[in-house]
């Protein structure tokens, strides 16, 4: 499981990249950032392919417009997996390995 400070540092850069991506996103428009976003996931070698970094870029944009409406898909996930664990017993409850 990850330490304090990486998680805060994790959450820190995704706020930070929401925001200029929404920015992006409000001031050169949807296509223009998926475009470069496809660019620099190909640049960056975070995909293998241009297919994979299209397919993503997309998503990555209609998931920027969900969370400028407000929408928090991982925390509604987070807090029904918590209700549910907690409904288990302790014994059934999956653990992470802790390095």
């Amino acid at each position: 499981m990850a330490s304090n400070s990486s998680t805060v540092r994790g959450v820190f850069a995704a706020g930070n990249d929401q925001y200029h991506g929404v920015m992006s996103v409000k001031e050169h428009g949807a296509l223009a950032h998926a475009n470069r976003y496809a660019r620099i996931l190909l640049r960056e070698g975070k995909v293998a392919t241009e297919e994979e970094a299209l397919s993503i870029a997309n998503f990555e944009v209609q998931r920027l417009r969900w969370h400028a409406e407000g929408f928090q898909g991982n925390r509604m996930a987070r807090y029904e997996l918590r209700q549910e664990s907690e409904q288990e017993p302790s014994s059934v409850r999956p653990r992470l390995a802790t390095s």
